[in-house]
Protein backbone atom coordinates (compact mmCIF):
# COMPACT_ATOMS: atom_id res chain seq x y z
CA UNK A 1 0.00 0.00 0.00
CA UNK A 2 2.99 2.43 0.95
CA UNK A 3 4.02 2.65 -2.82
CA UNK A 4 0.06 3.40 -4.05
CA UNK A 5 -0.08 5.55 -1.53
CA UNK A 6 3.09 7.73 -2.60
CA UNK A 7 1.42 7.59 -6.15
CA UNK A 8 -1.43 9.41 -5.34
CA UNK A 9 -0.07 11.77 -2.36
CA UNK A 10 -2.17 10.78 0.60
CA UNK A 11 -1.34 9.21 3.97
CA UNK A 12 -4.73 7.50 5.03
CA UNK A 13 -2.89 6.74 8.56
CA UNK A 14 -1.42 10.03 9.51
CA UNK A 15 -4.27 11.95 7.76
CA UNK A 16 -2.01 15.08 6.24
CA UNK A 17 -0.44 15.67 3.06
CA UNK A 18 2.63 14.33 2.28
CA UNK A 19 5.19 16.36 -0.05
CA UNK A 20 4.72 14.75 -3.39
CA UNK A 21 8.18 13.06 -4.68
CA UNK A 22 8.10 11.39 -8.14
CA UNK A 23 9.49 7.93 -8.20
CA UNK A 24 12.88 7.10 -9.19
CA UNK A 25 11.70 5.30 -12.87
CA UNK A 26 9.55 8.79 -13.31
CA UNK A 27 12.49 11.00 -12.77
CA UNK A 28 14.67 8.22 -15.08
CA UNK A 29 12.31 8.42 -17.63
CA UNK A 30 12.44 12.47 -17.21
CA UNK A 31 16.04 12.48 -17.69
CA UNK A 32 16.36 10.66 -20.43
CA UNK A 33 13.47 12.40 -22.80
CA UNK A 34 15.30 15.96 -22.34
CA UNK A 35 18.98 15.01 -22.44
CA UNK A 36 20.84 16.81 -25.01
CA UNK A 37 20.93 15.56 -28.71
CA UNK A 38 24.06 14.52 -30.47
CA UNK A 39 24.82 14.89 -34.18
CA UNK A 40 24.04 12.82 -36.66
CA UNK A 41 27.24 11.79 -38.28
CA UNK A 42 27.82 11.99 -42.35
CA UNK A 43 28.79 8.46 -43.28
CA UNK A 44 31.35 9.11 -46.60
CA UNK A 45 31.63 6.26 -49.40
CA UNK A 46 33.82 4.17 -49.71
CA UNK A 47 37.40 5.57 -50.71
CA UNK A 48 35.78 9.68 -49.79
CA UNK A 49 36.50 11.70 -47.33
CA UNK A 50 34.39 14.55 -46.70
CA UNK A 51 36.75 16.20 -44.03
CA UNK A 52 38.89 17.50 -46.75
CA UNK A 53 38.90 21.23 -47.22
CA UNK A 54 37.87 22.88 -49.40
CA UNK A 55 35.04 20.51 -50.16
CA UNK A 56 35.41 19.54 -53.78
CA UNK A 57 32.24 18.05 -55.40
CA UNK A 58 33.81 17.49 -59.30
CA UNK A 59 36.29 15.19 -57.17
CA UNK A 60 33.73 13.34 -55.54
CA UNK A 61 31.86 12.33 -58.81
CA UNK A 62 35.13 11.90 -60.19
CA UNK A 63 35.68 8.69 -57.24
CA UNK A 64 32.15 7.35 -58.16
CA UNK A 65 32.78 7.71 -61.74
CA UNK A 66 36.21 5.46 -60.80
CA UNK A 67 34.20 2.90 -58.73
CA UNK A 68 31.27 2.31 -61.75
CA UNK A 69 34.34 2.15 -63.92
CA UNK A 70 36.31 -0.67 -61.86
CA UNK A 71 32.62 -2.64 -61.59
CA UNK A 72 31.64 -2.51 -65.56
CA UNK A 73 35.29 -3.65 -66.03
CA UNK A 74 34.81 -6.83 -63.51
CA UNK A 75 31.45 -7.70 -64.70
CA UNK A 76 33.20 -7.83 -68.42
CA UNK A 77 35.40 -10.19 -67.29
CA UNK A 78 32.78 -12.39 -65.77
CA UNK A 79 30.83 -12.52 -68.62
CA UNK A 80 33.28 -13.32 -71.19
CA UNK A 81 34.47 -16.14 -69.12
CA UNK A 82 30.69 -17.42 -68.91
CA UNK A 83 31.08 -17.08 -73.10
CA UNK A 84 34.67 -18.69 -72.86
CA UNK A 85 32.92 -22.05 -71.30
CA UNK A 86 29.82 -21.99 -72.85
CA UNK A 87 32.20 -22.42 -76.24
CA UNK A 88 33.90 -24.38 -74.97
CA UNK A 89 30.88 -27.15 -74.03
CA UNK A 90 30.21 -26.65 -77.32
CA UNK A 91 33.28 -27.90 -79.01
CA UNK A 92 33.47 -30.49 -76.59
CA UNK A 93 29.37 -31.27 -77.80
CA UNK A 94 30.20 -30.92 -80.94
CA UNK A 95 33.64 -33.62 -80.26
CA UNK A 96 30.79 -35.70 -78.37
CA UNK A 97 28.75 -35.86 -81.37
CA UNK A 98 31.63 -36.88 -83.65
CA UNK A 99 32.07 -39.60 -81.68
CA UNK A 100 28.54 -41.29 -81.13
CA UNK A 101 27.96 -40.77 -84.91
CA UNK A 102 30.96 -43.11 -85.52
CA UNK A 103 33.42 -40.52 -86.66
CA UNK A 104 31.34 -38.72 -89.03
CA UNK A 105 31.87 -35.12 -89.18
CA UNK A 106 28.97 -33.35 -87.44
CA UNK A 107 29.33 -30.14 -89.65
CA UNK A 108 29.28 -32.36 -93.22
CA UNK A 109 25.38 -31.79 -94.35
CA UNK A 110 25.88 -34.52 -97.35
CA UNK A 111 25.34 -32.02 -99.52
CA UNK A 112 22.03 -30.92 -98.06
CA UNK A 113 20.46 -33.89 -99.71
CA UNK A 114 19.02 -35.27 -96.18
CA UNK A 115 19.18 -38.40 -97.47
CA UNK A 116 21.10 -41.25 -95.98
CA UNK A 117 24.05 -43.08 -97.66
CA UNK A 118 23.55 -46.57 -96.34
CA UNK A 119 19.68 -46.77 -95.99
CA UNK A 120 18.53 -44.20 -98.44
CA UNK A 121 15.80 -42.45 -96.14
CA UNK A 122 15.10 -39.33 -98.01
CA UNK A 123 13.70 -36.28 -96.85
CA UNK A 124 14.65 -37.00 -92.73
CA UNK A 125 16.75 -33.95 -91.63
CA UNK A 126 20.81 -34.01 -92.25
CA UNK A 127 21.76 -35.04 -88.58
CA UNK A 128 18.96 -37.61 -88.31
CA UNK A 129 20.29 -39.32 -91.81
CA UNK A 130 23.96 -39.75 -90.32
CA UNK A 131 22.14 -41.03 -86.76
CA UNK A 132 20.50 -43.76 -89.01
CA UNK A 133 23.58 -44.56 -90.87
CA UNK A 134 26.22 -44.86 -87.56
CA UNK A 135 23.73 -46.21 -85.44
CA UNK A 136 22.17 -48.76 -88.16
CA UNK A 137 25.02 -49.97 -88.89
CA UNK A 138 26.37 -50.11 -85.47
CA UNK A 139 24.02 -52.37 -84.24
CA UNK A 140 23.05 -54.72 -87.85
CA UNK A 141 19.86 -52.83 -88.59
CA UNK A 142 18.57 -54.13 -91.70
CA UNK A 143 15.50 -51.94 -92.38
CA UNK A 144 15.05 -47.93 -90.61
CA UNK A 145 11.70 -45.86 -91.26
CA UNK A 146 12.36 -42.29 -91.32
CA UNK A 147 10.23 -39.62 -93.31
CA UNK A 148 6.75 -40.61 -93.10
CA UNK A 149 2.87 -40.11 -91.90
CA UNK A 150 3.39 -40.71 -88.14
CA UNK A 151 0.77 -42.92 -86.23
CA UNK A 152 -0.25 -40.01 -83.49
CA UNK A 153 -0.86 -36.19 -83.79
CA UNK A 154 2.15 -34.60 -83.41
CA UNK A 155 4.22 -37.57 -84.84
CA UNK A 156 8.13 -36.00 -85.64
CA UNK A 157 8.10 -38.35 -89.03
CA UNK A 158 6.54 -36.13 -91.01
CA UNK A 159 8.91 -33.72 -90.01
CA UNK A 160 11.61 -35.86 -91.05
CA UNK A 161 12.86 -35.78 -87.39
CA UNK A 162 11.87 -39.18 -86.36
CA UNK A 163 13.98 -42.56 -86.69
CA UNK A 164 12.25 -46.42 -86.24
CA UNK A 165 15.46 -48.86 -86.08
CA UNK A 166 12.95 -52.31 -86.51
CA UNK A 167 14.52 -55.07 -83.92
CA UNK A 168 11.22 -57.40 -84.97
CA UNK A 169 11.90 -60.32 -82.03
CA UNK A 170 14.96 -59.40 -81.49
CA UNK A 171 14.29 -57.56 -77.99
CA UNK A 172 18.13 -58.23 -77.02
CA UNK A 173 19.39 -55.87 -80.37
CA UNK A 174 16.37 -53.29 -79.58
CA UNK A 175 17.91 -53.21 -75.89
CA UNK A 176 21.08 -52.57 -77.14
CA UNK A 177 19.85 -49.53 -79.26
CA UNK A 178 17.88 -48.24 -76.92
CA UNK A 179 20.90 -48.28 -74.66
CA UNK A 180 22.86 -46.50 -76.92
CA UNK A 181 21.13 -43.56 -77.62
CA UNK A 182 20.35 -42.76 -74.14
CA UNK A 183 24.01 -42.59 -73.40
CA UNK A 184 24.62 -40.31 -76.51
CA UNK A 185 21.38 -38.57 -76.23
CA UNK A 186 23.07 -35.07 -75.83
CA UNK A 187 25.52 -35.86 -78.83
CA UNK A 188 22.62 -37.08 -81.12
CA UNK A 189 20.17 -34.09 -79.95
CA UNK A 190 17.46 -36.93 -78.75
CA UNK A 191 14.33 -35.70 -77.65
CA UNK A 192 12.58 -39.02 -76.38
CA UNK A 193 12.78 -42.67 -77.28
CA UNK A 194 9.89 -45.04 -77.44
CA UNK A 195 10.89 -48.53 -76.70
CA UNK A 196 9.00 -51.64 -75.42
CA UNK A 197 5.67 -49.78 -74.02
CA UNK A 198 8.35 -47.16 -72.41
CA UNK A 199 9.13 -44.01 -73.01
CA UNK A 200 12.29 -41.99 -72.70
CA UNK A 201 12.85 -38.22 -72.09
CA UNK A 202 16.24 -36.66 -71.33
CA UNK A 203 14.05 -33.74 -68.89
CA UNK A 204 12.65 -30.69 -70.04
CA UNK A 205 9.93 -29.01 -71.14
CA UNK A 206 7.16 -30.52 -69.20
CA UNK A 207 8.60 -34.13 -68.73
CA UNK A 208 10.52 -35.48 -66.15
CA UNK A 209 13.85 -37.11 -66.79
CA UNK A 210 13.88 -40.89 -67.40
CA UNK A 211 11.79 -44.04 -68.44
CA UNK A 212 7.73 -43.77 -68.48
CA UNK A 213 4.96 -46.32 -69.15
CA UNK A 214 3.42 -45.44 -72.79
CA UNK A 215 0.25 -46.21 -73.95
CA UNK A 216 0.40 -44.97 -77.82
CA UNK A 217 -1.11 -47.14 -80.24
CA UNK A 218 1.61 -49.24 -80.70
CA UNK A 219 4.02 -50.79 -77.91
CA UNK A 220 6.61 -50.63 -79.71
CA UNK A 221 7.53 -54.04 -79.13
CA UNK A 222 9.25 -54.56 -82.43
CA UNK A 223 11.55 -51.07 -82.74
CA UNK A 224 13.04 -48.40 -81.46
CA UNK A 225 11.47 -45.12 -82.28
CA UNK A 226 13.91 -41.99 -81.85
CA UNK A 227 12.69 -38.47 -81.82
CA UNK A 228 15.31 -35.94 -82.80
CA UNK A 229 15.01 -32.27 -81.71
CA UNK A 230 15.43 -29.82 -85.29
Amino acid sequence: MAFTEELLGTNPVAGTQPTTQNPSWIKDLIDKRYQPKTERLKRSPVGFNFTREPFDPSSYYRALTAMGNVSKTATTVVEQEAANRAAAQRAADQASAGSALGGINPNFTYNGSGTSRKYGLKGVAPDVARAADSIGSRFGIKTIGGRGPGSVPGSDHPKGLALDFMTYKNTGQGNAVSSYVLKNAKALNVKYVIWNRYIWYPGGNGHSAGWHKYNGPSPHTDHVHVSFNS
